[in-house]
């Protein structure tokens, strides 16, 4: 197992790594993020030495994650591909920096095995009078001990390990415990352990107080906390450690009007805001101090980009895209993050691409989801140009709800979509060629209308517009995971999911609104 380097938002320089890694598949480095741009160097020789080669001519840099991107404050990547021919087969040597290993199960596990699987012979040469590797000895009873302080492992010494505490086994391992409950240290906010270590196990409902029945009201994770729209200008701050409703912030600005949707990025929370038939966009440092807010939405051929309570937000690293859902609206707004300034003008979609229901981004490219029967979906660069055509489904598969971009390592990226539908149904998109992939997964009878998604680091969930609200697990193919699990009554009217790296939260329309909360482990036994 090689050593792993805790997260570490500035990176930590890596250099000369060799990569025999050959062919013209996905490889991985030793660590498993990296930054992109000029902080990515490969080499044919160590030192500096030998052929430089350059980025999307000889290699291209591949699976961004869309999280960490956020955190870090630019493009954070965990793959990468040698495209040139003439290097596919060599040794090579990548200098770069990393924030650090995703804390897998695998790790654990390989320790664990080891523990479990050790067997010594107590008889013969190996009798407790021949060996010479310390002058203790324990018997079987010692061994066997549950007594605090008494026992085997209490007694037993274990070498330093990075980031544990403990000269002892026993010791070395309440301070595992202690780390992967209190969600701190080495291990804080990394995907992919929590479903396998979490210990203690959550599953329930907390009531939010006075809520707004408005349709997609935002929810979204920073730093152990989730936040949500409550009532007009309300935002619900929750604790995801203790599991309560910490605070209810009121921004002093505006002071007239209503929240619709958030999103915050790692720097600033972004807030969706109408006032009368008009629609804002307000930008908040992260204790919710007003910064700036864009002017109205701009007007095109094909009207008010304003919504009223019908409007969709999304974020990449230097623009917020705001798009409406009603089907008689077709365009959208890009606005400067840095400035807050809105265009003169709205980019308009074709003319039979409507309302947006869901966005994606990938790293790269903006994705849109489209309400129309059946579904379309477009592509976007940063510039505001269509790229590709635009892929129209089947017959039936229709009005995307949600949209997610979804990478795993060592698999292809999706986008998976939620159509709402009866009983509704999930896809999932090549984002490369805007192509459907393998067949439309169509929900059990009583499942219907799927409205949010979200993704735990290994699978997506999905939660359906019913009473109570139901959810869902799918793999990518799209295949469903498990037994469908029914909230309990009064939780109803899904709004959006958000994930925390351990659990699964959803907003609901019920007054009072309720957040529940699910562990990804134990939601379906």
């Amino acid at each position: 197992m090689d050593a792993k380097i805790s997260k570490n938002l500035d990176g930590v320089s890596i250099t000369d790594e060799l990569n025999d890694q050959f062919g013209s598949g996905i490889r991985t480095l030793k660590h498993d993020t990296f930054f992109g741009g000029t902080e990515f160097t490969v080499r044919t020789a160590p030192g500096g030495g030998g052929t430089l080669l350059a980025q999307n001519t000889h290699y291209v840099l591949e699976n961004q994650n869309a999280r960490l991107t956020s955190e870090a404050g630019k493009p954070v990547y965990i793959s990468w591909r040698v495209t040139d021919s003439n290097y596919q087969n060599i040794n090579l040597n990548v200098t770069y920096r990393t924030i650090g290993d995703f804390a897998e199960a695998a790790d654990i596990n390989e320790l664990l095995d080891l523990l479990n699987t050790h067997n010594h012979d107590y008889s013969g040469v190996y009798a407790a009078l021949n060996h010479n590797h310390d002058s203790r000895y324990f018997t079987e009873t010692e061994l066997g001990s549950t007594e605090d302080g008494a026992a085997g492992a209490d007694r037993i010494g274990a070498t330093p390990m990075s980031g544990i505490n403990g000269d002892t086994v026993q010791a070395q391992m309440e301070s595992m415990v202690e780390l992967v409950n209190g969600k701190s240290g080495q291990l804080n906010n990394m995907l992919g352990v929590w479903p396998f270590l979490q210990s203690k196990l959550k599953n329930i409902t907390i009531d939010g107080g006075t809520a707004s029945t408005t349709p997609h009201l935002g929810i979204c994770y920073y730093n152990n906390y989730i936040y949500t729209i409550g009532g007009i200008r309300d935002i619900l701050k929750f604790n995801t450690q203790t599991f309560t409703l910490e605070d209810t912030i009121t921004p002093d600005t505006p002071t007239s009007g209503s929240f619709l949707d958030i999103a915050c990025d790692g720097r600033n929370f972004y807030v969706l805001h109408t006032s009368g038939s008009l629609i804002y966009v307000y930008k908040y440092d992260l204790d919710f101090n007003h910064i700036a807010h864009t002017g109205n939405m701009p007007t095109d051929s094909g009207g008010m980009i304003e919504m009223l309570d019908e409007a969709t937000m999304g974020l990449t690293p230097e623009y917020i895209f705001v798009a409406g859902r009603n089907l008689s609206r077709q365009s959208f707004c890009r606005i400067p993050k840095a400035t807050m300034t809105v265009p003169t003008y709205s980019t308009a979609f074709g003319a039979e691409e409507y309302g947006v229901g869901g966005m994606a981004f990938d790293g790269n490219y903006i994705y849109f989801g489209h309400i129309n029967s059946p579904a379309k979906f477009t592509k976007w660069n940063m510039n505001g140009t269509k790229q590709g055509s635009t892929l129209t489904l089947a017959s039936g598969d229709n009005r995307c709800e949600d949209l997610l971009f979804v990478a795993m390592p060592g698999q292809a990226p999706v986008l998976m979509a939620a159509l709402y539908s009866t009983p509704s149904k999930i896809c999932a998109i090549n984002p490369a060629t805007l192509t459907q992939t393998g067949t439309t997964y169509t929900f059990a009878a009583g499942e219907n209308n799927c409205r949010g998604l979200t993704f735990d680091g290994l699978y997506v969930w999905a939660a359906c517009d019913t009473s109570p609200v139901k959810l869902l697990k799918f793999n990518t193919t799209p295949a469903k995971i498990h037994n469908t699990v029914t909230l309990a009554a009064g939780v109803s009217g899904i709004c959006r999911m958000a994930f925390d790296g351990t659990y699964v939260w959803g907003r609901t329309l019920t007054n009072p609104l309720k957040v529940f909360v699910k562990d990804t482990l134990s939601a379906f036994t």
